[in-house]
């Protein structure tokens, strides 16, 4: 047993230390969310909002009340979760991203603000899988800026049903990519203020004016320091220069317009002639 515990170690993948998880992008769902692929079908989901003591009588619900919801085995543990959906039951005046988890001491909510539920994502390795919480801006002068938050389902123990491990930063302007490279490559910046870009195209001279941000240079989302690490999960050439879709380490130093975290992971294009592998 011993021995085959040790062979265990040494064929599974290690996460490099001080490195945060890559997040899986390339999965994301980017039209509707397919819950079919996730659901569990059960003969009536009135029991299961009577466990979530979402209603005090649930037996009056009626179909329409019910169409929001969907139980969802989310970890392929054989408990199923209940999550919410788009729309508003009735009753409810909250926003999408509520999720109930099962756990040890019954189902457990949890919500994210503004935040709504875009997809699952099977982890890799393992069992399981992410659920994918995507930011919504809040206020009027955040129109451009959004990010995508993978969360963990913790252990049926544990309190909070979810821990968030990755969570990217974007604006909206940026292109996304068509295909993916087969395996993430590590990428440093060796060049002082280089920019991350909405596109693979370097613009600098195109001016636009937003109304909360001001003035936008061209297509520069961050300018970034000597020194910068990140994770290239896409690239495209155009012309004779490669442009990588990358998304920065947590903790690297930046200047934007768009009023982005300081020090949050951020996905944007940068060309390739101030970086190395």
């Amino acid at each position: 047993m011993r021995r085959w515990w040790l062979l265990l170690c040494l064929v599974a993948p290690a996460r490099a230390s001080g490195q945060a998880p890559i997040p899986p992008l390339a999965d994301v769902p980017r039209g509707p969310f397919p819950w079919e692929q996730w659901e569990v079908r059960v003969p009536d989901l009135r029991p299961w909002l009577a466990r979530a003591r979402f209603c005090d009588s649930c037996e009056a619900l009626v179909a329409s009340d019910l169409a929001v919801w969907h139980v969802v085995d989310l970890d392929g543990d054989g408990n199923a979760d209940l999550l919410r959906t788009a729309g508003n039951p009735p009753g409810l005046e909250v926003i999408e991203g509520r999720v109930y988890r099962s756990t040890n001491r019954g189902m457990i909510m949890q919500a994210w603000n503004e935040a709504q539920i875009v997809g699952l994502v099977r982890q890799v390795p393992g069992p399981g899988s992410y659920l994918v919480v995507r930011g919504a801006p809040f206020g009027m002068c955040e129109p451009e800026e959004t990010w995508l938050a993978f969360m963990r389902p913790s252990a049926p123990a544990d309190s909070p049903p979810f821990r968030e491990e990755s969570r990217v930063h974007f604006v909206r302007q940026v292109t996304w990519p068509r295909t993916w490279l087969p395996a993430p490559i590590r990428l440093r910046v060796i060049q002082d203020e280089y920019n991350l870009r909405g596109a693979p195209l370097a613009d600098d001279t195109t001016q636009t004016e937003s109304e909360c941000q001001g003035t936008l240079r061209g297509n520069v989302v961050a300018t970034f320091r000597l020194g910068t690490t990140a994770v290239a999960l896409a690239q495209r050439q155009v012309g004779a220069r490669i442009w990588y879709f990358l998304v920065t380490d947590p903790g690297s130093q930046f200047t934007t317009t768009f009023g982005l975290p300081p020090g949050a992971r951020l996905a944007g294009w940068m060309s390739s002639r101030w970086l190395e592998r």
